[in-house]
């Protein structure tokens, strides 16, 4: 999983067991604040002190509570800037180059969370990223957990930053593209928070009670509440505990962490070489090592270590030296080095796999896994592995840790420490890039519908724009007319069935947009430009141009007529190679289909198919995509059969 100033204008105050702000920490230097509206202003001070808040001519005023939070509501103050926030109360605090705008909320797992470093034409916008700070202000929480909600971000104090070379290149490239292209459209600043954690599950992102509303996760969440009593009584994070326990777990179960096979030059007794991508038929805890002739050059560098996809959980180490782990058995693993990982010579490179069910599985097709030093020729990993199983499955307690549980597939943590703490700031929308770890999910839309309602209760904004950012295509192509079973298509299907059925939500669709090869696409750019159409049709009254929606479908004679919502303009069917369209007749056999455009309909047939009863579109998990509409937005996968 990737890892990657104190706040000028914040004065503490102490209450109960933590220091809290006089303002909170969104409020701080180079922000930018709600336009617009009368936007809540919080902080905590001594009970019944009383505070003025000014900003560009607007004023309130607020009083303690028995608690020490203080609210105001401060505006409407139009866009513009800069400006000062004022706050005078127990301690005068002012913050500096404030500008007026909206703001948007980003959150999500790695693809959201990708720097604008590692995205196509990334480079260029770094160089030139200085020339945004008239419109553009950035704020990046990074990686915040925490076992009870927290009246501030858990971790390190918040600071916004100005677009600039050193500020931008790890900041989300998706929020960097969608606010670029906002602030284009609108003509005023954007403000642009970016909370994202790489492998993270939808749970992480929740709060328990909602959670407990939908009946799921009640086993992890009852684990959870001793170790969160533990961190709320000033003892160590969820994070550490968990840690602890599941280190604790290998050592007693696996006799490999406990004699250091991730170790250059240490001995694998009884191993065996094993092919890889390939299987193994025991479950259980086994490890693949391979040791790998780097040149001198090689010495003190970095890279990538990409893996494939690994059944079920694994903890990858290079030279001994855990780089990512990952749980979810459909998920490629691609690990940044840093500098130093590497060095002259022989590098081990060793897998601890915890394979759950009957087998284990290193799989992927060519090319898949390989070792990128910094600057050099990637290394081929596919090949001879030698394979040493360290205990059965019989042998295992039965139920083992989850890896990292402490972290991004944990529930509630990531809501904990990062998203209830910015409740109730006026964000303008929010977009959401997730859905990769919940691959396959039968419970993502009800997920993903009660995140949603928690944001908007949460932000005190009922119909708070939201924009679904749906998964990419991934994965080898596959001739036949539909895949099934599908992972990220299942998402997909999820997403879209959201953005149909919940008001005021949009969806990006980037089908089109995909790497078979890589489950982190670079092609950013089109993915934050498709989401600031989405959000300039669900939040700014615009024309939706997030591509069309299926609506529904009915046999007309020896064909399927479909019809589509969200369409700009009329529909296009491209030409050249597989359509993507297959329809089934009663005795459920699929077959390609080709679909023309009838008015705003399609009609989609095959010969083969004289009564058709259902149709698909893009049904694989990297289909082709051959249906737009005139704005050149693909249309989202669908089928009429759910």
């Amino acid at each position: 999983m990737i890892r990657p100033l104190a706040l000028a204008c914040a004065a503490a105050v102490a209450l109960a067991a933590e220091p809290l702000p006089l303002l909170h920490p969104l409020f701080a230097d180079h922000m930018v604040f709600p336009r617009e509206r009368a936007a809540p202003v919080w902080g905590w001070a001594a009970p019944g002190a009383r505070l003025t808040l000014t900003l560009a001519g607007a004023r309130a005023e607020a009083v303690a509570g028995a608690d020490g939070r203080w609210q105001a509501a401060l505006g409407p103050i139009p866009a513009g800037g800069p400006h000062q926030l004022v706050v005078d109360g127990p301690a005068r605090v002012v913050c500096q180059d404030v500008l007026v705008g909206d703001v948007w909320l980003f959150s999500g797992q790695s693809n959201m969370e990708m720097g604008l470093g590692g995205a196509e034409g990334g480079a260029q916008e770094i160089a030139g990223a200085a020339a945004a700070a008239g419109n553009l202000r950035l704020l990046h929480l990074g990686h915040r957990a925490a076992g009870t909600p927290r009246a501030v971000p858990a971790g390190d104090p918040l600071a916004w930053a100005l677009p600039a070379p050193h500020t931008t290149g790890g900041f989300s490239a998706v929020a960097w593209f969608t606010g670029r292209t906002l602030a284009a459209e609108l003509k005023i600043p954007v403000g642009l928070v970016s909370c994202a954690w790489a492998g993270s599950n939808i749970r992480g992102w929740m709060p328990a009670a909602s959670l407990e509303r939908l009946g799921l996760y009640a086993d992890e969440l009852a684990a959870l509440r001793p170790l969160a009593a533990v961190e709320a009584g000033g003892g160590a994070s969820v994070q550490a505990q968990e840690r602890a326990r599941v280190q604790a777990w290998w050592a007693a179960n696996d006799p490999g962490t406990a004699a250091g096979w991730m170790q250059p030059g240490a001995a694998l007794p009884v191993a065996q070489d094993l092919a890889v991508p390939g299987r193994w038929s025991a479950g259980g805890v086994a490890w693949l090592v391979r040791d790998v002739e780097l040149p001198a050059a090689a010495a003190g560098l970095g890279g990538w270590l990409r893996l494939g996809a690994i059944a079920d959980e694994e903890t990858t180490y290079v030279n001994g030296v855990p780089v990512g782990e990952t749980a979810g058995w459909t998920l490629p693993r691609p690990y940044p080095l840093p500098a130093g990982s590497l060095r002259a010579g022989v590098n081990r490179i060793a897998i601890r796999i915890l394979a759950r069910a009957g087998q284990g599985q290193a799989l992927g097709a060519a090319g898949d896994w390989r070792l990128e030093p910094a600057g050099q020729a990637a290394v081929p990993l596919d090949g001879t592995w030698r394979l040493a199983q360290a205990a059965t499955a019989a042998a295992l307690p039965a139920k083992p840790p989850l890896v990292f549980q402490g972290g991004p597939v944990s529930p509630t943590l990531l809501w904990n420490g990062g998203i209830a703490p910015l409740a109730p700031f006026a964000f303008a929308g929010a977009v959401w890039y997730q859905g990769e770890q919940d691959s396959g999910s039968p419970d993502y839309q009800r997920l993903l519908t009660a995140l949603i309602a928690e944001w908007r209760a949460r932000f005190a904004a009922p119909r708070l724009p939201v924009v679904v950012v749906q998964l990419p295509a991934f994965g080898a192509a596959v001739p036949a007319p539909v895949q099934e079973p599908l992972w990220f298509g299942a998402v997909r299907e999820a997403q879209a069935a959201v953005a149909r059925e919940v008001p005021a939500v949009g969806l990006a669709v980037t089908t089109d947009l995909g790497d078979a090869g890589d489950v982190h696409p670079r092609r950013k750019r089109e993915v934050g430009e498709r989401a600031a159409h989405a959000a300039l049709g669900v939040a700014y009254g615009r024309e939706d141009a997030g591509g069309p929606l299926f609506a529904a479908a009915e046999r007309a004679g020896a064909a399927m007529r479909v019809r589509f919502t969200r369409v700009h303009g009329r529909l296009e069917v491209r030409a050249g190679g597989p359509s993507g369209f297959a329809v089934r007749g009663a005795d459920g056999a699929w077959h390609h289909a080709q679909a023309r455009v009838a008015g705003d309909a399609l009609l989609v047939e095959a010969p083969a198919v004289a009564a058709p009863v259902a149709v698909r579109y893009g049904w694989a998990e990297n289909p082709p995509v051959t249906l737009y509409d005139q704005a050149g937005m693909p249309a989202s996968p669908f089928r009429s059969d759910r």
